[in-house]
């Protein structure tokens, strides 16, 4: 079965994509989670390798080289899930202000809203500094840039004790190359991507190629990574494309396990022996679509609302807050129970809030895209009758 056949079948939607997206962000915050408990900012994953004449030196492959490949999938994974499902968004309502409205609404309240708390709320519960230095210092009036993409990341004395000192939200980091992969979108929607998609198609395979030469010939220009635990932010946009363009051709890319299975190993060794690395990004999405075009019905009736924006935006703020104050308290246990305390608060404090900002802010705000659509099917059947009055000419 194709892409484009699963599609059809499933009227239009992946049956697995909404257990794919709540499993990435729920990782990732225990992922991140993990670190914040255990080693501090670098997590103890300072990339092993070295630049050598273009080349990389052997590695100690340890625990932490070994699931390198799984770290990497999990932002990457997100991003061409989500470059597929805007690409079928956009063909299926190529008006550019409707898209760009659409994509506002889903973004900007509910990271506004999160910016806001963080900032005027958990700021100033957590701070050590007092309320009239926090709230003088100019970092509390440019931590509200993070809302146009002007990424911030630390409030004047927040969790600076905290092992992973500092960072309010590190999840933000994302922003700029998604707000990067809609303008993309948008330029595509204007010229037209919908009657002329290979120009997206040539666009995309042109920059692997180019980035895959560059890559063979000196892995230190471009890499594709930033350290060993995510993706550069052009090589996600990349996946992001990459994700559109699984679309447009979705009625040629077969889905199967034993696909599935290469896909994984293919990656896999990529990203291990960092051969053709920006290759890798073909069978990543092929695998993310692959789970995606999977049925969890389970899951589906346990978590009926879309958490999963929710849980990117709270997961790291809040897991930040739960290391603050309970940390602290736990030093004199063992790891294993410092981690799974702290894991537990915090996927439960997380899902809480991602669940209020669904019922609250996101859901409320994605209601109003009915207007922007209800306001341009008026505008054309007011077009159409205007042509029929015009077909069937005066005094009829």
């Amino acid at each position: 079965m194709t892409i484009s056949e699963a599609m059809r079948t499933n009227k239009g939607l992946g049956p697995g994509f909404h257990f794919l997206r709540h499993a990435l962000a729920l990782i990732i915050l225990i992922f991140h989670c993990r670190y914040m408990v255990t080693f501090g900012s670098d997590g103890g994953a300072t990339a092993l390798v070295t630049s050598n004449g273009g080349g990389y030196v052997p590695r100690n492959f340890d625990l932490a080289t070994l699931r390198e490949p799984f770290t990497y999938a999990l932002v990457g994974g997100f991003f061409a899930l989500s470059g597929f499902l805007v690409t079928g968004s956009a063909f299926r309502n190529p008006d550019i202000r409707i898209f760009f409205a659409n994509r506002l609404l889903r973004i900007i309240p509910a990271l506004s809203v999160e910016v806001t708390l963080s900032a005027l709320v958990l700021g100033p519960i957590v701070t050590n500094l007092p309320l009239a230095s926090y709230f003088s210092d100019p970092q509390v009036l440019r931590y509200f840039g993070n809302i146009l993409g002007f990424v911030t990341y630390t409030l004047p004395g927040v969790y600076v004790d905290n092992p992973w000192s500092g960072i309010v939200n590190g999840n933000l980091w994302t922003l700029p190359p998604e707000f990067w992969c809609y303008a993309i979108m948008l330029v595509a929607l204007t010229i037209g991507m919908k009657i002329s998609p290979r120009l997206f198609l040539i666009g995309t395979a042109l920059t692997i190629s180019i980035w895959t030469i560059v890559d063979t010939y000196d892995q230190t220009l471009f890499p594709i990574r930033f350290d060993r635990t995510h993706f550069v932010s052009p090589f996600i946009v990349l996946l992001f494309c990459v994700g559109a363009c699984f679309y447009i051709i979705g009625d040629k890319i077969v889905l199967s396990f034993p696909r599935f299975l290469a896909a994984g190993i293919i990656y896999y060794a990529m990203i291990q022996i960092r051969i053709l690395s920006p290759l890798c990004a073909i069978p990543l999405a092929y695998c993310t679509l692959y789970v995606g075009f999977r049925s969890f019905e389970w899951f589906d009736k346990i978590v009926t609302s879309d958490l999963s924006y929710g849980i990117y935006l709270y997961g790291w703020p809040i897991s930040q807050a739960v290391v603050h104050f309970v940390l602290p308290s736990l030093l004199n246990e063992p790891i294993l129970v410092r981690l799974l305390i702290i894991e537990s608060l915090s996927v439960l404090s997380t899902v809480i809030f991602a669940a209020l900002s669904w019922k609250f802010i996101e859901k409320p705000f994605l209601k109003l895209k009915k207007y922007f659509n209800a306001r341009r099917t008026v505008i054309k059947s007011d077009l159409v009758l205007i042509d029929s009055r015009k077909s069937v000419g005066p005094g009829t």
